[in-house]
């Protein structure tokens, strides 16, 4: 059996995959209209290869550090990913890499040399042949057992234990909470132009930390991101389970001066959160000229009439 350790050809070929990782640039994502093109398959190829082999590093990149931050950052408003593939393909490839796949554990017990065990033993439907000889080691008539006649019992190589991947979102949220200043700035502006919905979700985690001027500023910034999306999307984020990123969909609304989102928010004006509530109010506003309420401390029941006297509205103007 080949020592993966070394074998000069196995290592030679890993010497020239390190030279592949780190290629590929954040900066490329943004030139690329399909985000990687080709690249999802690329990933999930180096991840396969890199959990079978068990190496957290090849060479002395850190292949899935590298790979995470690209797959993030290309990552679409309505969650998918696309490139040279299509988006159900490249959607797959992304989070099969995300995930760290295993999908050959006993391969991998295999290249790290932890196979003896099964060496010499072959199954076959109701038995376990020992030697691969062909031959049933039961005896006929008595119940069949997993243990092969001379050697130990079967069993599949355990799987090692992963770590689960850093939560993104969260520590580029910690990055934009802990920054001062220039560098404040310079972190929010990123996470308010760069794609992918981890940058959503930094900045929703993010402005219930912040205060002041950098708060307001951090909720225009979501504002803005969730404006550039599509109608289907944006209504999605319209039931989103943050409340920060329904307030700043029922902004963005209003951004986008349509008013076919006009019956998508007014069950917001009925939200347990206060914020979303004004939100909603104002977007509705700006959309019709209308200000039906509710008022700012409007309590439960209020908020439920006002839902209602727009409801009416909208159904006499004929939904449009």
């Amino acid at each position: 059996m080949l020592d993966p350790a070394k074998d000069p050809v196995i290592r030679a070929g890993f010497r020239f995959l390190s030279k592949t990782i780190g290629q590929q640039r954040l900066d490329d994502i943004n030139s690329d209209p399909d985000g990687l093109g080709d690249m999802y398959y690329l990933l999930w190829s180096i991840e396969r290869v890199a959990v079978a082999y068990g190496l957290p590093r090849i060479g002395d990149r850190d292949w899935y550090a590298w790979g995470a931050r690209l797959v993030l950052a290309a990552q679409r408003g309505d969650g998918g990913w696309k490139g040279r593939w299509g988006t159900d393909i490249d959607t797959s490839f992304a989070l099969l890499f995300l995930r760290r796949a295993n999908l050959s554990s006993d391969l991998s017990a295999y290249l790290r040399g932890q196979a003896q065990e099964l060496a010499n033993v072959s199954l076959r439907a109701g038995g376990v042949m020992a030697g691969g000889n062909g031959k049933d080691s039961t005896a006929k008539g008595g119940p069949r057992s997993n243990r092969p006649a001379n050697g130990p019992t079967a069993r599949s190589p355990s799987r090692p234990p992963e770590n689960p991947p850093a939560n993104e979102a969260e520590r580029l949220s910690a990055e934009l909470v802990k920054a001062i200043g220039r560098r404040q700035e310079e972190v929010l502006d990123r996470l308010k132009e760069a794609k992918g919905v981890v940058n959503t979700e930094a900045l929703a985690t993010a402005i219930p930390q912040l205060s002041g001027a950098m708060k307001t500023r951090a909720r225009e910034a979501l504002a803005e991101r969730l404006a550039r999306m599509t109608a289907a999307t944006l209504r999605d984020k319209l039931q989103d389970e943050a409340p920060e990123i329904r307030r700043a969909a029922a902004l963005a609304c209003a951004v986008k001066a349509d008013k076919q989102f006009v019956p998508d928010l007014i069950p917001l004006l009925e939200d347990q959160q206060g914020s979303v509530v004004r939100a909603a109010h104002a977007a509705l506003k700006d959309l019709t000229g209308q200000d039906l309420g509710p008022t700012g401390d409007a309590n439960a029941a209020a908020r439920t009439r006002a839902a209602s006297a727009w409801k009416e509205w909208w159904k006499k103007q004929g939904g449009r």
